[in-house]
């Protein structure tokens, strides 16, 4: 069964914790049988509710809080060119990720029965990302080998998840894992603030952190790749870890 529908709220892998607090609170969220015409409309009312119930985590089942949500390190490169203005090595830890739940799905594509795979296009308003950080590299011509605290927004992040899965057996119940998972992602706006990033020259330090807002958008393109390899990971391992803990068929119902 293939299904579409617009105009959801959650982000990514909340459908499958969605899923597991419907199946852990029958009472609060309806759950849904594949074989009903609004399927899409069910799961979608199940996920606005999972929204709420997830922000804060769910220890039982192993779920983080996800607003915000804690990375302990990201390492992120530009692009190589001798070409650029500017390139940098930086390396996040102690992250706090701010804004993921509050997401508006505008597309989605659904099939649990022929195949196994989702397609979302998710549009968030704000991601921001708070920690320390570390940079080696340079912008323009001023070399760059510092450490501090950062902020870094994402303004309307436009952010297709691709996702394949497979179904298999424990304990004689058929379950579903994710086997791949990818992003696109596409920010109309990024705002990069970097503290201490060249603390013995303010007006550099002034000129640089200008550069880099000025040029937003052609930075976060270097850096694309990295943010969305490590995001991916971070998705499929913590959806994997709830899927297996709920059998297919009480999952998605028949």
């Amino acid at each position: 069964m293939l299904t579409n529908f617009r105009k959801m709220k959650y982000f990514g892998v909340l459908l499958c914790f969605t899923i597991v607090w419907s199946y852990k609170l029958p009472g609060a969220i309806k759950t849904c049988h594949r074989s009903q015409p609004d399927f899409a409309e069910c799961v979608a009312k199940g996920m606005r509710v999972g929204l709420e119930a997830f922000a804060s985590g769910n220890k039982e089942m192993g779920v983080p809080p996800l607003d915000p949500y804690f990375v302990e390190k990201l390492d992120i490169k530009t692009a190589s060119s001798s070409g650029n203005s500017v390139s940098l090595h930086l390396i996040f830890s102690n992250l706090l990720v701010h804004g993921m739940t509050n997401s508006d799905a505008v597309h989605m594509e659904l099939d649990v029965d022929k195949g196994c795979s989702w397609i979302m296009d998710v549009d968030t308003a704000l991601i921001k990302l708070e920690g320390d950080y570390e940079v080696e590299g340079k912008v323009l011509v001023f070399p760059l080998n510092a450490r501090g605290k950062a902020v870094v927004s994402q303004v309307m992040l436009h952010n297709r998840h691709s996702m394949w899965c497979e179904k298999y057996k424990k304990n004689g119940k058929t379950y579903i894992r994710f086997t791949n998972y990818t992003m696109d992602m596409h920010p109309e706006k990024m705002i990069y603030n970097f503290s201490d990033v060249f603390p013995s020259n303010k007006q550099i330090e002034n000129e640089i952190s200008k550069t880099l807002n000025e040029n937003s958008i052609e930075i976060f393109n270097e850096m694309r790749s990295s943010f969305e390899q490590i995001f991916s990971t971070i998705h499929i391992t913590v959806a994997n870890q709830i899927l297996s803990k709920i059998p297919f068929d009480e999952v998605f119902l028949p």
